[in-house]
């Protein structure tokens, strides 16, 4: 909504995203906002029915490490983006709402070993040299690209907020595979991690990767 808002009534969006509900909210935000440039559509962004080269700017926001093929999903982005275009990639940066990251794994792991990640996907680009290394592998010239840092800080009005975070966030998806009782206690046990250290923030660095595709 932000880009809609940005080009302008001239200008064209596509949003894409797997979710028809979340799709459902950003249409009621974009009809209350009066945006009517906006074209949103379910769908995969590993197979966008879209021209090549028929975009002004490209962003994936928190969507590359939701996939195997980091490096595929980017080559089929970056032949979207004109030549003179832009494609704007978003990470998290490595120590992601720690503590309380970790605590919440600490506590499934203690009710299911098994559904804790050995090797979480976000982490192989979480640092800016690998989220360099995966845009060079997607087909990106390195002397196009621009890694910026964001640090940011996520305040806690309470320890419940925490919960919040995870059942709006894909660490839900780990959550779900418990029985409601396990659930409950890692809830529990979490909070009280939270509280007993007094965590009153959580951070939430950010890593854009940005490239201009040459003319």
């Amino acid at each position: 909504l932000p880009a809609a808002e940005q080009v302008g009534p001239d200008g064209r969006v596509v949003g894409v995203d797997v979710s028809d509900r979340l799709l459902a909210l950003a249409r009621a935000k974009a009809e209350h906002a009066g945006l009517d440039n906006v074209e949103l559509r379910v769908g995969d962004m590993r197979e966008l029915d879209l021209a090549g080269r028929s975009f002004d700017a490209v962003l994936l926001v928190f969507g590359l490490f939701m996939v195997p093929d980091m490096q595929g999903l980017i080559r089929g982005l970056w032949e979207l983006v004109k030549p003179g275009g832009r494609l704007m990639i978003t990470v998290w940066a490595r120590g992601l709402l720690e503590p309380a990251y970790s605590a919440f794994f600490d506590a499934v792991g203690a009710r299911d070993p098994e559904l804790v990640p050995q090797d979480p996907g976000w982490l192989h680009v979480a640092d800016p040299a690998d989220l360099r290394a995966a845009l060079t592998g997607g087909g990106v010239p390195d002397e196009t690209i621009e890694i910026i840092s964001e640090p940011g800080m996520h305040d806690l009005g309470d320890a419940e907020e925490f919960w919040t975070i995870v059942m709006g966030s894909g660490i839900r998806g780990t959550l779900d595979r418990l029985p409601p009782g396990a659930r409950e206690l890692v809830h529990r046990q979490v909070l009280d991690v939270i509280k007993t250290n007094g965590i009153t923030q959580l951070p939430v660095d950010v890593h854009y990767g940005r490239a201009t595709k040459p003319v």
